[in-house]
């Protein structure tokens, strides 16, 4: 059986990037710096207390990062179909459990 002659489910054929473990190391490592200091750039600081901080951050960061990995998945499968797929999953999920800054920031105020 020849794997790279398979087909997907999407109806394309199989025949993904050779990526060595180190660059996928690195490549993830990179995007996990940035898309952590991105996410901590839009999270706002003026919040009733660092839990609440924490948990917006969080949102933030898997409502950016999960649909980037989908991104990432595609590229390495050659197929802007999956890309697109796996971005529009990704924001499904990191939209799952929305966080209201409202609600987080009307705590612990008087």
């Amino acid at each position: 059986m020849n794997f790279h002659n398979l087909v997907s489910d999407m109806g394309e054929p199989v025949n993904n990037r050779k990526v060595g473990s180190g660059m996928v190391f690195l490549s993830g490592l990179a995007a996990g710096v940035v898309i952590y200091l991105f996410a901590e750039c839009l999270t706002p600081k003026n919040v009733a207390s660092p839990g609440d901080h924490d948990i917006l951050l969080a949102d933030r960061l898997g409502f950016i990062y999960t649909p980037l990995v989908g991104l990432w998945l595609g590229w390495l499968q050659r197929s802007w179909r999956r890309a697109i797929a796996g971005a529009l999953v990704g924001v499904g999920i990191g939209r799952h459990t929305p966080v209201r800054y409202s609600r987080l920031s009307a705590r612990g105020q008087p």
